[in-house]
């Protein structure tokens, strides 16, 4: 199965944030969830699906703007990967917006090959 690696990848980091956040290491916690995003953005069920993620944390640690944010991309994320206009390394927050083209950190490159490369 080609998306094995990504399935894997996901799951692991989903464990990972579900540890971090009844840790109640918010910080970590949504890390993990920008890790997906880093490697999901092309992929339109993976990115909308890691939204939502981030919708539920938004909600879940009431972050009214994270909220707000994450509603509208939850809505249009499946459209910009699908028509591929989003911006590479984007990690997916509501502080995102403001950064515009973010630059992916070394680690969300390794990551996003290692991933792309199992999925192609």
């Amino acid at each position: 199965m080609k998306n094995k690696t990504l399935k894997q990848f996901i799951q692991n980091e989903m464990v990972l944030y579900d540890l971090a956040f009844a840790e109640k290491d918010f910080k970590k916690s949504f890390q993990h969830l920008e890790r997906i995003h880093i490697v999901s953005q092309s992929l339109p069920m993976a990115h909308t699906k890691i939204h939502l993620s981030m919708l539920k944390f938004a909600i879940l640690t009431s972050n009214p703007l994270e909220i707000m944010i994450q509603f509208l991309y939850s809505i249009f994320s499946a459209k910009f990967s699908i028509l591929n206009i989003f911006p590479k390394g984007n990690t997916g927050g509501a502080n995102a917006i403001f950064k515009g083209k973010m630059s992916v950190p070394e680690q969300g490159k390794r990551m996003r090959i290692q991933v792309n490369n199992s999925i192609i």
